[in-house]
């Protein structure tokens, strides 16, 4: 009888769980910001390979352009799951899904941010960084740009040098709370986007 009546009130928990459309919402946007979290550590990844193989970069951007197509493709799926084919679905239930969704994976990008920079990185990324800035090629633009050289042309050596030496002593927690902080920046936009695109008023669908 105990068993009885303990199973009857989990499934009253599971129904009344599946009629807040608050607790679903955040359920699916959990379940695919971890998906779109794997992308945004791969478009990571491959940034960051960008300063030994430039053929990366490629990639990188490829993998930047999949995040909004892929947040706009899994709210367009949890539209159909959640109202079928005939149920309205409202413009702020997709705009909460898809700023949920980024949330959360900015959650597993910064995660993944902190680990690199925390027992990977050793000191590659400001070096490569660096490097970049005094290689000819970067040197040939500030040349040919007399914006650019009005603007850092008056940075002497000690000033370059203190601000090389401020960015190797950023903390690993500030790289990543910075990547959530530049996801979050870009996210309302894209869900105010995916919300207008993912908006369906009721249909009629003809029964066969």
């Amino acid at each position: 009888m105990r068993k009885r009546g303990s199973s009857h009130n989990t499934e009253k928990m599971e129904t009344k769980n599946a009629k807040r459309p608050s607790g679903q919402t955040n359920a699916y946007a959990m379940q695919y910001g971890v998906m779109l979290g794997f992308v945004c550590i791969g478009a990571f990844a491959a940034f960051m390979g960008t300063f030994a193989y430039a053929v990366l970069s490629t990639l990188a951007l490829l993998l930047c352009v999949a995040v909004p197509v892929l947040a706009c493709l899994f709210t367009l799926r949890f539209r159909d799951e959640v109202s079928g084919r005939a149920e309205a679905f409202g413009f702020a239930r997709g705009f909460l899904h898809t700023l949920l969704m980024m949330f959360y994976a900015s959650i597993w990008l910064a995660l993944a941010v902190y680990i690199y920079f925390a027992y990977i990185d050793g000191g590659f990324f400001v070096d490569a960084y660096v490097a970049t800035l005094r290689s000819p090629e970067v040197q040939s633009v500030f040349e040919q740009n007399a914006e650019l050289r009005e603007l850092y042309g008056n940075v002497g050596t000690e000033e370059l040098e203190l601000a090389i030496e401020q960015l190797r002593g950023v903390s690993p927690a500030h790289f990543a709370a910075a990547s959530v902080y530049l996801n979050m920046m870009t996210a309302p936009v894209l869900a105010l986007f995916v919300g207008l695109v993912a908006r369906r008023g009721h249909r009629h669908v003809m029964s066969a």
